[in-house]
């Protein structure tokens, strides 16, 4: 049987300040990946320029030059319709690779070639690339094969309802072109939810050693739920429509999103309350100055709770 191969796909808009970091930190993989394809959107900086000045001495590196801005969305299905190796990492133009997450991933791959996603801890910077917080599956101490109802059980259900490790994800190409790619109609949710419908068919290949730095940019969509808690829990209700779908209704057992969607909802009014994921409230300051921030949000917060969903602002 052949070694699995895998595609590094990065989408990039006016990136080029972040580029050199995340091209040069996929080209000093100990495992090199097999294709590495990067689209330029359109930029209007010099990202094209410093694609190129990597490309010309690394062969694997393929510039896809757009003259239209398509959006991330259309770049990311040009790029996975676009790779053909085994496995795809959509990599964005902001993060980094650590160097050993292809070698890591892919000894998992070729011992456990069913598992429909590979993925490992995500480091979470901050905008200057000062790390915050590492996550991961606090479940799973050693590498793990997890079949479909292993990671429901221990990851799905174990870990907050929010967490997305999708920096650290890579995909196996067929299965995830049988989801359809991402979940376009759920903006920011998309990719998570294509990867737990295929961990829930195929089962999941998970180290525990950090694979990717994902940088907290500002308006990200963590911060935006402490800033447009409707924004995201109108997101949730479309999630949990598009879980109970024709299309996804056989990945997702409707108990378990129920209870997702309960979860979800909770955490995101709780989390706008205590004006988490925002620079509201300093590291370490008084009590007072916490609840200062906190007593007016109350009856906002309240309010929450008999929120109606806008589907049309879910996939903003």
């Amino acid at each position: 049987m052949s070694k699995p191969t895998i595609a590094t796909v990065m989408p990039n808009y006016n990136h080029a300040a972040y580029l050199p970091a995340a091209i040069e930190s996929v080209l000093s993989q100990t495992r090199p990946p097999d294709e590495f394809l990067i689209l330029d959107d359109a930029s209007t900086d010099n990202s094209v320029e410093v694609i190129r000045s990597y490309a010309g001495d690394n062969p694997t590196i393929r510039l896809i030059q757009g003259t239209v801005n398509i959006g991330v969305h259309a770049a990311h299905r040009r790029l996975f319709e676009l790779a053909t190796c085994d496995y795809i990492d959509p990599m964005a133009a902001d993060d980094l690779r650590y160097p050993r997450c292809y070698e890591l991933a892919l000894a998992m791959a070729e011992q456990y070639p069913r598992a429909g996603i590979l993925f490992g801890k995500m480091v979470m910077s901050s905008a200057t690339g000062i790390p915050e917080a590492t996550l991961g599956a606090s479940a799973w101490m050693q590498s793990t094969y997890a079949e479909p109802e292993q990671f429901m059980r221990e990851y799905l259900e174990c870990e907050p309802p929010s967490q997305s490790l999708m920096a650290a994800t890579f995909f196996r190409r067929e299965p995830f072109r049988e989801v359809g790619w991402y979940c376009e109609e759920l903006g920011p949710w998309g990719d998570t939810l294509a990867a737990n419908a295929i961990a829930l068919k195929y089962g999941a290949c998970y180290v525990p050693e950090p694979f990717a730095c994902w940088r907290k940019a500002p308006g990200s969509f963590s911060q935006k739920t402490s800033i447009d808690p409707r924004a995201t829990l109108d997101l949730i209700n479309r999630a949990a429509s598009v879980m109970r779908s024709k299309r996804f209704r056989p990945y997702f057992p409707d108990p378990f999103v129920k209870r997702w969607k309960r979860a979800y909802a909770w955490r995101t009014i709780k989390e706008y309350w205590r004006c988490d994921n925002t620079d509201e409230i300093p590291l370490g300051a008084s009590i007072w100055t916490r609840y200062r921030h906190r007593v007016p949000r109350t009856l906002e917060a309240l309010s929450l709770f008999w929120h109606r969903s806008d589907p049309s602002s879910a996939s903003r």
